[in-house]
């Protein structure tokens, strides 16, 4: 995720490869893996017999942390090697840089959409 980032995970949207008859033969036993110090590992989710062809949307059961993680890895299985097609990562992402003074000015601003023209003066 970066440094100063971290990423509360919700799910996991996978395609897998898309030759295989039946998904789950492969897939099943994949575990989502996460950790703040790339030694240490948590299982976060891990694939059932109900993976298929198309999207899969893995979320966590709620046997596994919810914490927010800085890295991510899949732990395939000897049958997957890595196939799959797509990953996204759904979530929040948080940071700990700190942000600078945040400052508000006036603006004029200025709306043309071709028949009416008007501009609001000073808006925030």
């Amino acid at each position: 995720m970066g440094s100063s980032k971290t990423l509360k995970l919700d799910n996991l949207r996978l395609f897998p490869y898309s030759g295989w008859n039946i998904v789950s033969d492969y897939i099943k036993g994949m575990v989502l893996e996460a950790s703040d110090d790339d030694i240490t590992w948590d299982d976060i989710l891990t694939a059932d017999q109900t993976v298929h062809a198309g999207w899969n949307i893995l979320k966590n059961d709620g046997q596994h942390s919810t914490d927010a993680y800085r890295f991510y890895r899949l732990s395939h299985t000897s049958q997957s090697q890595c196939r799959i097609a797509e990953l996204e990562f759904n979530g929040y992402i948080y940071s700990t840089e700190s942000t600078p003074t945040v400052t508000s000015n006036s603006i004029d601003v200025h709306f043309d959409d071709g028949l009416t023209s008007q501009t609001f003066p000073s808006a925030l």
